[in-house]
């Protein structure tokens, strides 16, 4: 090979390097603005997530911001708790009024005429025959109290009605 050979050989590989290199520049021009559209749209993207993320944060803090601090919310659970010990006291309360009128209760008919005691005899004697709790009335003659009559206090007829609590009976019935 001569020299004119090479060197028509190195003009003709320069000129196929030379359109292979048009050909993609050619490819690069058509391709850029698409790219360059592509990545507009995905900065705008970008963007409007940046812009919701911010008002989001905005939004958090301002209504945060609208809460009371922490010491008005410790207040208000001291309130609920003292209610609460309040109302659990006084559910107690009568709890335990109502378990000692059960342990009382009457087992005869309340007469508001009468006057009713409790009472655990004492003496020896009358523990061996009446060994019981018994709820004592005193007032005018049975006979009367079952009538709606009004009676006078200065009665000189009174009676004292003694009556078992355990098996609700009557004791004995006293004239005083």
């Amino acid at each position: 090979m001569t020299a004119d050979d090479e060197v028509r050989n190195i003009r003709w590989t320069l000129e196929k390097i030379h359109q292979a290199l048009y050909g993609i520049d050619n490819e690069f021009e058509k391709a850029l603005p698409e790219i360059n559209n592509i990545l507009t749209k995905l900065e705008q993207i970008i963007t409007n997530i940046a812009n919701e993320a911010s008002d989001i944060r905005n939004t958090t803090i301002q209504t945060i911001s609208n809460f009371p601090n922490y010491t008005v919310y410790f207040l208000i659970l001291l309130i609920l708790e003292v209610a609460a010990g309040i109302t659990a006291l006084i559910l107690i309360y009568f709890i335990i009024i109502s378990f000692n009128q059960l342990y009382h209760k009457q087992f005869i008919p309340y007469d508001k005429r009468k006057n009713g005691k409790l009472f655990r005899k004492s003496n020896e004697k009358d523990m061996q025959k009446y060994d019981a709790k018994a709820l004592v009335y005193y007032g005018p003659s049975s006979s009367f109290a079952s009538l709606d009559i009004p009676y006078d206090k200065n009665d000189k007829e009174w009676w004292i009605e003694m009556h078992n609590l355990d098996n609700r009976r009557l004791i004995q019935p006293e004239k005083v």
